[in-house]
């Protein structure tokens, strides 16, 4: 059965097989590969840290064990940028586990994520779009200022989510919060 691969993922998507025998008999080459590719559909995260993807694979590939901080942000990232497009993904902790025993898993398990977001259906894709048009509230005509469902992450802790507030003529608003609870 041949899979419909999504045209902006057209260069992430491999067979699992091929990427583990890779992984396996070019002696690192494609390690490296693997690390420049994956770098730069991480970069793809939305409402994450700012990510340099020439600085991470740079220091992925030179600087002693920071493969293992690499692994543990990249895989958050791939989870991030799976469920942007409705793909259900948590490898974060289980790449980063095997990682230290069996790094071939860690980037087996990162493929496969990989595969999963580029071959996602047009349908769920679809499907996800209408229920965000559904679930959609026509906004208020007395409100001056109305603001829905804002959301705040700073890497994975999130500190605002689904948060919102309408100002009408004539109100005052005022918001409390400790400091770094995402006021501003």
């Amino acid at each position: 059965m041949k899979k419909k691969i999504q045209s902006d993922m057209r260069g992430y998507y491999m067979p699992l097989v091929a990427h583990i025998l890779l992984l396996l008999f070019t002696l690192g080459v494609w390690q490296i590969i693997f690390v420049i590719r994956v770098s730069r559909l991480a970069a793809r995260a939305k409402n994450m840290r700012s990510y340099n993807p020439v600085k991470e694979i740079l220091l992925a590939l030179f600087v002693p064990y920071y493969s293992y901080v690499w692994m543990y942000k990249t895989a958050g990232r791939i989870d991030a940028v799976a469920r942007q497009s409705g793909v259900l993904s948590d490898i974060r902790r289980t790449a980063f586990i095997f990682y230290f025993f069996f790094p071939i898993v860690s980037y087996a398990i990162m493929q496969n994520a990989i595969n999963r977001i580029a071959t996602r259906s047009d349908e769920a894709v679809r499907a996800m779009e209408e229920k965000r048009k559904r679930d959609a509230v026509p906004p208020d005509p007395d409100a001056l200022l109305e603001v829905r469902e804002v959301r705040k992450a700073f890497g994975s802790n999130q500190v605002l989510k689904g948060v919102g507030f309408k100002l009408g003529r004539g109100e005052v608003l005022s918001i409390l919060g400790s400091s770094g609870g995402g006021k501003s």
